[in-house]
């Protein structure tokens, strides 16, 4: 089993999960998001992400990878049979403003997924994301408890799917269920 990122399967979804993490850490440093910052894998698999805003607040996020069609990587069954079709259309990486000291977790989100979008190389407009879905747009009976969230839709037929787990403000630890705790702003 290899984990560095020089020697990970690039059909894995930790290949995936790190080319995410990379886009969010060149993204970060403007308007209401300061930093990235990405804890250790679980056992399961897990990675817990954090997003730091400018004014002091921390979201929480737990990404996790899910294997494409017929089983193998999230994004292909082995390195060499990566699928690819037609690229997602690029939305424009968005400010998160500030607003009275508070920052939007929709908006936070809202971030997120166009710095994903802009995350896997398209090659004549074909590229391993098919498309971005986020959990706030979502009607209410398919939020299945995930107030925000991010799904990463794979042309081999995976996903990686971003989890707000809590939102807090500057200097507060996470409290309360996670998932259904996290707030609308911070």
């Amino acid at each position: 089993m290899t984990t560095a990122a020089t020697e990970l399967d690039p059909s894995s979804h930790f290949a995936v999960m790190r080319t995410l993490e990379a886009a969010f850490t060149r993204a970060a440093g403007t308007g209401g998001v300061a930093a990235f910052r990405v804890g250790e894998p679980d056992d399961a698999g897990r990675v817990d992400w954090y997003i730091d805003l400018a004014n002091g607040g921390v979201h929480h996020l737990q990404c996790v990878g899910g294997s494409g069609n017929g089983g193998g990587g999230t994004i292909g069954r082995n390195a060499d049979s990566i699928v690819y079709g037609p690229a997602p259309v690029l939305v424009p990486i968005p400010e998160v403003p500030v607003d009275g000291g508070r920052i939007r977790t929709a908006d936070v989100e809202a971030w997120a997924a166009a710095v994903i979008t802009h995350a896997a190389p398209v090659t004549d407009g074909q590229s391993w994301l098919q498309g971005v879905e986020r959990y706030s747009l979502r009607p209410e009976e398919r939020r299945q408890g995930h107030r925000f969230g991010i799904t990463a839709r794979t042309h081999a037929g995976g996903g990686v799917y971003v989890y707000w787990t809590h939102a807090t403000a500057r200097g507060q630890q996470p409290r309360g269920a996670a998932y259904s705790a996290v707030p609308d702003a911070v």
